[in-house]
């Protein structure tokens, strides 16, 4: 143990003085690294060397009377003595200084041939500590006046370009020590001299560029090079007034920095968003291009911070203001009520500003937030147009997970596109939150688990926690599953109501997610302890778990609690009687009482009991008082919710003329509402499929049925399509939708 403690503090000066020779003379990592490989290898040596002197071999125990005999144990003395030997401190003191020797042999060979040595001019930070550096080299005037901005311009351009992007330039005092180094002062250097000059600082690229005097302005043109490769990769041309150098020279970096990007910064931003970095601000550039790499990794909180930044520098920059409303989008959730669109609203008025394809991207991303029925079309139309955009894939893809329901076609057209958005950009980590999600949905617990491995390989630390939990929770085996709840005990509570509210939709262990409910409303108090928000939402959450898993004595129990709020149990108890077993109607008619209404999803179930029970005036009533509250809301320009009544109110009409015996009169009025995302959307379908049986069209209905996601109305489509299956003569898929609604039902009462 001496020996040990020794070698350490040893170790660690050792270490120290390498730390210093690699910062103070820009020695590459590696020197660092060599030095602390040789130590590891010493330590078994010197502790091995402790043991032998100390008389302390290992050795194995043998029975008794064996290891006095040397003849029967193969062990000679010579043996012994030939290790003593061996492990001697000279020895091992010895072989450490040479191995140190060897080590600093060659640190000072590399810095003595390659990097140049001492005497050579700073010893500024190069390239090898900046893979993508750029070396500002020394610009060609034209003009007595501008012989200043010969090497001036070094100074502007270095930093104005230095970390835009991600890329680094080399200080400009390193660049003319090598310059003059290699060339006299009177020397104007060809392109393949200059670029050879540029490559001695160990730079990637090579900032050419020019000054001139033209008709009493300026003119300033530049071009960066690939030093490995000696193409172009970047050309911009500006002009202007003398005394306005340096907002010419932010525009002339901007330029050669879209170039550069579009080239080479398929890491940084797209090639197709290049075009659409329209901001003269080269701050708002950089803030942007910061916000972009942390969106990448799914690190929304950082890249909302960023993109502020950029439109605090300029607020007509149209493409940070629709990644901002992107990233907030994420942090806060599809929150359809509250989000702000302001955003989108801002980069809408300057939409001019975009090129062609990120108009049409942003028109079918607006659509998609607003819920218009046109966002399907435009992101169809968007794909079939720019079909090497990942983003357009990705658009496609985001309407079929928030609109699945709405747009009553195959949730698998928007699997593949987001797959399709993965295979075109496979490290931009918020492509693979939402096919995690469906793979979740799908029961793939191979594809979730590879899904999810990759995305948490490229989002590191900032990886969406809830996602680490679903995975193992709703379709891992036993094992995995028992660790995952173990987990929800320590987790805070906002990550599992991300994990509730963003995977509710789908089938796979119901019993789980009424686990995760009833944590959640154990656990509720840590989350609004100081918000005058009770917890009845959540309670309403775990009714439907209940129902969605056939459990209707529980469910009915439970609307009796008096924290559930009226509008709570109407809309609950009114699905609870519809749609699993009928409850009393004297409990009915105490929870569905229009005087204790004034939500609009109580209107919508107080309204459909009206609608049942003949009492017209009390549904007219209801249509008249939404249409009323739905102008108001428009009014205070509040579409969503405006929308969220309209579509209840349209909804009630429908089922009041279903009620009446009038089908093709309600499912026209209910036609005419299908798609609208913001309202009650899934009881427009409910109805509208009960319309088409009732009008004996079973064939038209099933796809209505087939919309049914959320778990407390899908057992009910699934049941409802076994029994129309059956009744087409189509078996097998009857056999299939009953199957899936004895796996929801499995634990129902």
């Amino acid at each position: 143990w001496q020996v040990l403690l020794v070698y350490v503090g040893a170790s660690w000066v050792v270490l120290e003085a390498a730390d210093v020779m690699v910062s103070r003379l820009a020695l590459p990592e590696w020197v660092y690294g060599a030095a602390m490989v040789l130590l590891l290898v010493g330590l078994p040596i010197v502790l091995a060397t402790a043991f032998v002197q100390e008389g302390v071999t290992p050795s194995r125990p043998e029975p008794p009377g064996v290891a006095d005999d040397p003849a029967k144990t193969g062990t000679q003395p010579h043996e012994a003595t030939g290790v003593r030997r061996l492990f001697t401190w000279r020895n091992a003191l010895s072989g450490g200084v040479l191995a140190l020797a060897l080590w600093g042999v060659v640190a000072t060979g590399w810095y003595v041939v390659i990097k140049g040595g001492p005497g050579h001019g700073p010893s500024e930070a190069v390239a090898h500590e900046a893979p993508s550096g750029i070396a500002v080299v020394p610009f060609t005037v034209s003009g007595s006046d501008l012989e200043v901005w010969r090497e001036g311009m070094m100074d502007l351009f270095s930093t104005s370009l230095d970390g835009v992007g991600g890329y680094r330039t080399i200080d400009s005092r390193t660049v003319l020590a090598r310059w003059h180094e290699a060339l006299e002062v009177e020397d104007v250097p060809d392109l393949d001299l200059t670029l050879e000059v540029a490559e001695l600082t160990g730079a990637r690229y090579a900032l050419l560029g020019s000054a001139v005097s033209v008709a009493g302005n300026v003119r300033l043109a530049g071009e960066i090079y690939d030093l490995q490769s000696g193409a172009g990769v970047g050309r911009g041309r500006v002009e202007g007034p003398p005394d306005s150098v340096l907002a010419l020279v932010d525009a002339l970096s901007i330029a050669l920095m879209r170039d550069l990007l579009a080239k080479t910064g398929q890491d940084i931003v797209y090639q197709n968003r290049v075009a659409s970095l329209t901001t003269p601000s080269l701050p708002a550039l950089q803030a942007y291009l910061e916000g972009e790499v942390k969106f990448r990794r799914s690190d929304f909180q950082a890249a909302i911070e960023a993109y502020g930044r950029a439109i605090a520098e300029d607020s007509t920059f149209a493409l940070a203001l629709w990644r901002l409303a992107s990233a907030s989008g994420w942090v806060g959730g599809y929150d359809y009520w509250d989000l702000d669109r302001s955003l989108l609203e801002q980069a809408a008025e300057h939409i001019d500003r975009l090129p062609t394809r990120d108009a049409d991207l942003l028109r079918a991303f607006q659509a998609f937030e607003a819920g218009d029925r046109e966002d399907l079309p435009l992101a169809r139309a968007a794909v079939r147009k720019y079909p090497d955009d990942p983003d357009a894939w990705y658009t496609l893809g985001e309407v079929f997970v928030h609109s699945r329901t709405a747009v009553l076609h195959d949730v698998s057209e928007g699997i593949e596109a987001l797959e399709k958005a993965v295979a075109l950009d496979p490290t931009f980590a918020p492509y693979y939150i939402h096919l995690i999600e469906l793979a979740i949905a799908q029961a793939d617990t191979t594809g979730a688990l590879d899904l999810l491995r990759t995305y948490m390989n490229l989002a590191g630390p900032t990886a969406r926690p809830y996602l680490l939990i679903a995975v193992p929770l709703f379709v891992g085996d036993s094992a995995r599953r028992a660790a995952a709840l173990a987990v929800t005990d320590t987790v805070d509570v906002e990550v599992l109501i991300d994990l509730y509210e963003n995977l509710d939709w789908q089938t796979e262990a119901l019993d789980a997610q009424e686990i995760l409910v009833r944590k959640i409303n154990g656990r509720a108090k840590e989350m609004w302890a100081d918000v005058d928000l009770p917890p009845t939402n959540v309670l309403g959450q775990l009714i439907q778990a209940l129902i969605a898993q056939g459990k209707f004595a529980e469910a009915r129990d439970l609307l009796l609690d008096p924290r559930v709020p009226a509008e709570g149990r109407a809309e609950e108890g009114f699905v609870l009687n519809a749609l699993v077993r009928s409850v009393s109607p004297d409990e009915l008619d105490r929870w569905l009482d229009p005087d204790n209404c004034d939500g609009g999803a109580c209107a919508l179930a107080v309204g459909a009991y009206a609608a049942e029970r003949g009492r017209w005036d009390v549904l007219a009533a209801i249509t008249d008082r939404g249409r009323e509250a739905a102008e108001e809301l428009r009014s205070q320009e509040r579409p969503i919710p405006a929308s969220w009544v309209e579509v209840s109110i349209g909804a009630l009409e429908g089922y009041g003329l279903m009620q009446r015996g009038r089908f093709e009169e309600a499912i026209e009025t209910l036609n005419a509402l299908q798609g609208r995302k913001f309202g009650p959307d899934h009881w427009v379908r409910w109805w509208l499929a009960e319309a088409y049986v009732a009008a004996g069209r079973p064939q038209a209905a099933i796809p209505y049925f087939r919309s049914l996601w959320l778990n407390r109305f899908k057992f009910y489509g699934a049941y409802r399509l076994g029994e129309l299956y059956t009744e087409l003569g189509r078996p097998d898929e009857a056999r299939e939708a009953y199957e899936s609604f004895l796996r929801m039902w499995e634990d129902a009462d």
